[in-house]
């Protein structure tokens, strides 16, 4: 059984296992977890297969300064490689734009590399549309 679930700030030790699932190579703090939970626009969603974490994202909800609305950034979404490509990334990305509905946002985006083929396959069979946009970066220290 699938269960997808937005994780607030009491429920920690699962945005924990979210993150050791996604990113095994990184270290990770619980009680930087629990900041970010504590604050209503950091989104973390978990997608749990039998009980387990298998996967889930971490979004932002963002007000806009130019116009009376507000953004969801989908900033990453990880599914575990063994569950890729069976649908459950589009629940989740289901999911997001519900949970965006639900918070009055207006627009869903996610960036991604073009290279990164599995991620634009499920963006796009999630409903998303890809424009040509350039995403600058400038990394400090």
């Amino acid at each position: 059984m699938i269960q997808i679930q937005r994780i607030k700030s009491p429920q920690k030790e699962k945005a924990y296992q979210l993150m050791k699932v996604c990113y095994p190579e990184r270290n990770h703090d619980i009680i930087h977890l629990k900041a970010i939970l504590s604050q209503e626009s950091n989104i973390i969603v978990t997608v749990s297969y039998e009980g387990k974490v298998i996967g889930g994202a971490t979004a932002y909800i963002i007000d806009m300064i130019t116009r009376l609305c507000k953004e969801l950034f989908v900033y990453e979404v990880g599914i575990e490689e063994s569950f890729q490509c069976k649908g459950y990334g589009k629940m989740l990305m289901e999911y997001l734009f519900k949970l965006a509905e639900s918070e009055r946002c207006d627009k869903v985006f996610v960036i991604t590399e073009q290279s990164n083929i599995k991620a634009n396959k499920l963006y796009k069979s999630a409903g998303c549309k890809g424009d040509h946009a350039v995403c600058y970066t400038h990394i400090i220290n």
